[in-house]
């Protein structure tokens, strides 16, 4: 069990930490994992803060739509309203958090959740300089799946995958690839999957989306290519976010089901 402690001072700190959350791409420095039951965690804030004695799960989240924030616990879906969005989209898919490995060079962004106080843990990927993992603590509120699924219109879903093509491009800058894919698998690569990622291609810097089960010529954009490529640019790159929007509206997953997977750029092959 994780126990708390208030405080007066935003930080947590956690001394030993074992193997098993690895950094990747090019320039990621050592990582640093979520704790497990075994450690004892002091956290010292003001507030949200969980209750004393109160116990911190390890989740994984989905992407964040319209104000929601889908949970994974045990493999079962939860949702929870965001009263503060920005705590949230602000760190969340941006190579800052605390990950866990799925398969050989795929990973997960991982965070902590005390369901009784609602109070969600952001606990920082790399040590700070005194040696803790620095971490955010954030309130969520429980919601019903009904809540959430009538929340989303066109309007949200499209905001929210546009943040996902924000993320492409935070995780282009620190070569990584984004792989938006069902939150249920969690081994290798499969079937349905949008994978975005920017390569070099003679000497060009070429941002590519690909995506699997081709889709058919009604898709929008896409009109039965299984791949789409161009110069890469902000506007390119961030563009990538929708064009996995409109993939993953015809695999019959709803998107709070979704989630975000992240890896060091492959070697792709330009159309």
């Amino acid at each position: 069990m994780i126990t708390t402690r208030p405080a007066e001072s935003p930080t947590v700190h956690l001394k030993d930490a074992p193997a098993g959350f690895a950094p990747s791409g090019p320039d990621a420095r050592p990582a640093t994992p979520v704790p497990t039951a075994e450690q004892s965690v002091t956290t010292v804030l003001a507030k949200p803060v969980p209750a004393v004695g109160s116990t911190i799960t390890t989740v994984v989240p989905g992407i964040p739509m319209a104000g929601y924030l889908p949970l994974w616990i045990d493999g079962e879906c939860t949702f929870w309203r965001m009263p503060d969005p920005n705590a949230v989209l602000g760190r969340l898919g941006h190579g800052v958090l605390a990950r866990t490995p799925l398969a050989e060079n795929r990973f997960r962004d991982i965070v902590g959740l005390e369901r009784e106080s609602g109070t969600l843990t952001l606990f920082s990927r790399f040590r700070g300089d005194d040696g803790g993992v620095p971490a955010e603590i954030v309130r969520l509120e429980p919601v019903g799946g009904q809540e959430a699924h009538e929340a989303l219109t066109a309007e949200t879903l499209a905001e929210a995958f546009r943040w996902v093509g924000r993320v492409n491009a935070a995780a282009a800058e620190r070569g990584e690839y984004v792989a938006v894919e069902r939150a249920a698998n969690t081994d290798i690569l499969s079937e349905p999957y949008v994978l975005m990622v920017v390569q070099e291609f003679d000497g060009q810097r070429i941002s590519v989306v690909q995506t699997a089960p081709v889709p058919g010529p009604e898709v929008p954009v896409w009109q039965g290519n299984p791949s789409m490529n161009s110069p890469a640019s902000p506007e390119t790159v961030e563009a990538g976010g929708l064009l996995a929007m409109y993939a993953m509206d015809h695999w019959g997953v709803h998107p709070l089901h979704l989630s975000l997977t992240f890896g060091p750029t492959p070697k792709l092959v330009r159309d």
